[in-house]
């Protein structure tokens, strides 16, 4: 027999054997490829996660500061407000107390005839 014609116990020729060899290691190696991973790929996964982390921090730091923005114009809007009305009422209180004395002492000035001789010096100095 020719070394073509020998055939193995299984029945088969070495030329086959070898192709069947070389068919399933071919068939492997697409297996162990997809297996494993490059480590580019795991790099750009894990910055893309760590992107997407930044990216929603920024956002929440944007909407906090917006917030914060609006929080203290509100808050300026009132305490002006709130000065106006109070000032206006220090004002009020603080006149107060003159106009009750002036009252009084028109009073007084009634009561004592001098009405006749102060208002004419008050209309003067006025004038």
């Amino acid at each position: 027999m020719s070394s073509k014609e020998q055939k193995t116990p299984e029945g088969q020729a070495p030329e086959e054997i070898i192709m069947d060899q070389h068919e399933e290691i071919e068939a492997v190696e697409p297996e162990a490829s997809a297996e494993q991973v490059d480590p580019r790929d795991e790099k750009i996964a894990n910055l893309e996660a760590q992107l997407a982390e930044a990216q929603t921090r920024e956002r929440d730091g944007i909407l906090r500061v917006k917030a914060e923005m609006e929080n203290l114009r509100r808050r300026t809007e009132l305490d002006i407000e709130k000065a106006h009305k109070f000032a206006l009422e220090k004002f009020i209180n603080e006149l107060l107390p003159v106009i009750d004395s002036l009252d009084r002492a028109l009073e007084v000035a009634d009561k004592a005839n001098i009405h006749g001789r102060i208002c004419p010096r008050w209309l003067k100095v006025l004038s």
